[in-house]
């Protein structure tokens, strides 16, 4: 596309309040990776700054979604290790739990030869703002 300015009134800068995001036409959120692809939209907003906000509000202006979609169905991981708690794309503050599993090989020795044998263990974690500990 071309555009023609008169002298003098090109844009100096780049646009920053009008922005193009991908959103799920049914939950109206953010999409993600996850999102099936025909359930996409791209949307334009106007993100107007903050003193503005509230005049863009009451005139129905709508603004872009701030929240992610929430995918109930995660593809599962086969082997190897898997996040159960939080869910995700959830969004969580001040003190959580993280829960897991994972697959562990024990390198054992039988006679002359070695094997592997797969133990699957679980995994928890307490997590805050200054500190992480583990059990499991």
């Amino acid at each position: 596309m071309r555009e023609w300015f008169a002298a003098g009134t090109a844009p100096a800068t780049t646009d920053t309040m009008t922005r193009e995001v991908a959103v799920n036409r049914e939950t109206e959120r953010l999409a993600t990776i996850l999102t099936p692809a025909n359930l996409i939209e791209r949307r334009v907003y106007t993100v107007y700054p903050l003193e503005a906000a509230a005049w863009a509000a009451e005139q129905g202006i709508p603004a872009p979604p701030t929240e992610y979609d929430t995918i109930r169905r995660v593809p599962a991981r086969v082997g190897g290790a898997a996040v159960v708690s939080p869910e995700a794309w959830s969004v969580v503050s001040g003190q959580w739990s993280v829960v897991g599993s994972a697959d562990v090989y024990k390198r054992q020795a039988s006679g002359s030869a070695s094997s592997c044998r797969k133990r699957s263990v679980t995994l928890s974690w307490m997590i805050s703002d200054c500190e992480t500990t583990s059990a499991g």
